[in-house]
C-alpha cells in the first residue's frame, strides 16, 4: 500500500507535489492547531455558559436564604420587644386579668405596626403555652394590618409550627414547609402561599415557657426573586418533591391541590439526584439544568431546591456562534493558505512547465522554439542555458546541413563526370579542383592513368601473341607442303613442336606482363 501511494505521488506533476508539500508541511500543523484551539476553546465556552447559569442559580438561592435569615431575625427581635416581655409575664406570673389586657393591647399595637411596615407578613401571631391564638394581625395584600377579633382566635396546637418551636431554646426559629394558608381549615382564595417561621417565648424573669410568637410569610415575596430570565424555566421544590414554583400554574401544589404532578413526574430519572444532592448541573440531550439547595430554620429544617433549566441550543448559542466564526476564519485561511500554495507552485512550477513545453516542441522537430525565463533562480538559469545550448545546436546544424548540400553537390557531378567510365571511355579526366572531392578525383584520375597503362601493355602483348601465332601457323604451313615421306613429317612434326612452343612461351610472357602491370596499378591505386 505505502509502496503504491508513493508511486502515486511520483506520477503527479510537480505542482501538485508542491501543493501536497506545502500543506503537509504548514497546512496540516496549522489546521491541527486551529481545531485543537477551536475544541478547547468551545469546551472553555461551555464550561463558562454552565458555570454562569450555575452562578445565577446559586444568587437566586442565596437571596431566597437571605430574606429568610432576615426574617428568622426580625422574629427574634421582636420576641425580645418589651410588649412581648409584658405579656409572657402576665402568663407566667398570673399578674391579673387587667395586666394581660394592658400587655395583650401593647402586642396588638406592635404587631400592627409590623405589619403595616413590612408588607410580606400575612399573619402575627402570639400562641399561648396551649397552642391557643392569643394575638392576631392579619394584613392582605395592600390593605391595611388589622387585629382579628377574639371571636376568630384559633387554637393551632396541632400544627408543627407550634409544638416544634414549644421545644426549642430561646432564640432558636422553626420554619414550616411552604404550603397554601388555610382559613378555619379551608384553603383560601385566592391562593395565598405561606410559610410560618416561629419562635419560642419565655419569661424573664422565671424563664418559664410562655407561648410561641409566629409570623406566617407570604412565600411570593421572595419567589420574585426566582424570575426566570428569557428561555429560562425555574423550578422550586421542597423536600418532598412538591413545586412551589412552576412555570405552568397547575403544576404547583400538589400537596394541598391533591394533584399528581410531582419533582418525580417533570423529571423521573433526575428527581433523586436533585433530592439527594446540594448542588450540581448536567447536560440532557435538549437542556442544561442547575440546581441548588436552599436550607434555612433550627437545624436546617427548611429546605427547599431550586432548579433551572435553559435549552441547550440557548445556552450553547454563543458556543456555536464561536464556533461559527473560528471555522468561517478557519475556511478563510484554508483558503488563503491553499491559493498562496497554488500562487506560490505556479510561480515555481512556471518556469517547469515552459522547460517541458519547449521539450515537447523540440522533440516534435521545432528547433527554433526558446523557453521563456520567468526568474534567476535555478530554474531560470538553466532556462537560460537550454536555450543557449539550442542556439549553438542550431547553427551546427545549419552548418552540417551546408556542407551537406556542398558535398551532395560534389558527388553528383563526380558521379556525372565519371559515368563514361561505364562505356570504356578511359579518356575521361575528372575536375579536381573541389575541396571536397578533390582527393576522391584524384585518385580517380591515377586509377583511370594506370588502367591505360594497363590496356596499352594488354594491347601489346595481345599483338606480340597474334604475331606469334600468324608465324607459327605459316610455318607449319610451309612444313606440310614440304613433307613428303613420314620422315620428313616426323621431323616436321617436331620442328611444329618446337615452334609452337616457343608461341606458348611467348603468349605466357605477355600475360605475365599483364599481370605484373595490374598488380602495380593496383598498389598504386590503394596508396
Amino acid at each position: 500500500m505505502f509502496r503504491q501511494i508513493v508511486n502515486w505521488f511520483n506520477n503527479l506533476p510537480v505542482r501538485y507535489k508542491l501543493i501536497g508539500g506545502f500543506g503537509l508541511v504548514a497546512l496540516v500543523p496549522l489546521l491541527s492547531l486551529g481545531l485543537y484551539t477551536i475544541l478547547t476553546t468551545t469546551q472553555t465556552l461551555e464550561e463558562n455558559e454552565i458555570e454562569t447559569l450555575t452562578q445565577v442559580d446559586a444568587l437566586r438561592a442565596a437571596e431566597v436564604e437571605g430574606f429568610l435569615l432576615e426574617r428568622e431575625e426580625e422574629l427574634v427581635a421582636v420576641s425580645d420587644f418589651s410588649s412581648i416581655d409584658l405579656l409572657a409575664a402576665s402568663l407566667t406570673q398570673q399578674q391579673g386579668e387587667e395586666a394581660y389586657n394592658l400587655a395583650v393591647d401593647a402586642v396588638a399595637h406592635d404587631f400592627l405596626a409590623l405589619a403595616n411596615n413590612l408588607p410580606f407578613f400575612d399573619q402575627i401571631r402570639y400562641l399561648s403555652t396551649d397552642g391557643v391564638e392569643l394575638v392576631r394581625v392579619d394584613r392582605d395584600p395592600g390593605q391595611p394590618a388589622v387585629t382579628a377579633p377574639t371571636a376568630q382566635l384559633q387554637d393551632q396546637a396541632d400544627n408543627a409550627y407550634f409544638q416544634e418551636a414549644a421545644s426549642l431554646p430561646e432564640g432558636s426559629v422553626y420554619i414550616s414547609p411552604v404550603n397554601l394558608n388555610r382559613e378555619q381549615g379551608q384553603i383560601e382564595e385566592p391562593f395565598t402561599p405561606v410559610l410560618r417561621m416561629s419562635t419560642p417565648v419565655y419569661d424573664d424573669l422565671n424563664g418559664q415557657f410562655a407561648g410561641v410568637l409566629v409570623f406566617n410569610v407570604r412565600a411570593d415575596a421572595f419567589f420574585t426573586f426566582l424570575e426566570a430570565f428569557e428561555n429560562e424555566q425555574v423550578y422550586l421544590v421542597d423536600s418532598a418533591g412538591t413545586f412551589l414554583l412552576h412555570p405552568e400554574e397547575g403544576a404547583r401544589w400538589a400537596a394541598d391541590l391533591g394533584h399528581g404532578t410531582v419533582l418525580e413526574t417533570q423529571f423521573p430519572e433526575r428527581a433523586a439526584e436533585f433530592l439527594s444532592t446540594e448542588s450540581g448541573s448536567l447536560l440532557t440531550d435538549s437542556d442544561l439544568i442547575v440546581y441548588e439547595t436552599i436550607t434555612v430554620g433550627a437545624a436546617d429544617n427548611l429546605e427547599l431546591r431550586l432548579i433551572t433549566t435553559e435549552p441547550l441550543d440557548v445556552v450553547l448559542a454563543p458556543v456555536r456562534q464561536f464556533r461559527n466564526a473560528s471555522l468561517a476564519v478557519a475556511a478563510v485561511a484554508l483558503a488563503a493558505a491553499v491559493g498562496a500554495g497554488l500562487l506560490i507552485s505556479g510561480l515555481i512550477t512556471r518556469q517547469v512547465d515552459a522547460l517541458d513545453d519547449l521539450f515537447r516542441k523540440v522533440g516534435m522537430g521545432d528547433f527554433a522554439a526558446r523557453a521563456e525565463v520567468y526568474s534567476r533562480d535555478e530554474l531560470g538559469v538553466a532556462a537560460d542555458g537550454i536555450n543557449r545550448m539550442l542556439e549553438r545546436l542550431v547553427d551546427l546544424l545549419n552548418q552540417t546541413n551546408a556542407e551537406r548540400a556542398r558535398l551532395e553537390a560534389s558527388v553528383t557531378r563526380l558521379v556525372n563526370e565519371v559515368a563514361g567510365l561505364a562505356s570504356g571511355d578511359l579518356s575521361i579526366t575528372v575536375n579536381a579542383e573541389d575541396e571536397t572531392t578533390g582527393a576522391i578525383a584524384q585518385a580517380l584520375n591515377f586509377a583511370i592513368n594506370e588502367l591505360n597503362q594497363i590496356v596499352y601493355g594488354v594491347e601489346r602483348a595481345a599483338t606480340d601473341m597474334t604475331t606469334a601465332s600468324q608465324s607459327m601457323g605459316s610455318a607449319i604451313s610451309t612444313m606440310v607442303q614440304q613433307a613428303t615421306s613420314s620422315a620428313d613429317l616426323a621431323d616436321l612434326a617436331a620442328e611444329s613442336a618446337s615452334v609452337g612452343d616457343q608461341a606458348v612461351s611467348l603468349t605466357v610472357a605477355a600475360m605475365a606482363g599483364i599481370r605484373v602491370y595490374r598488380q602495380e596499378s593496383a598498389r598504386r591505386i590503394k596508396r
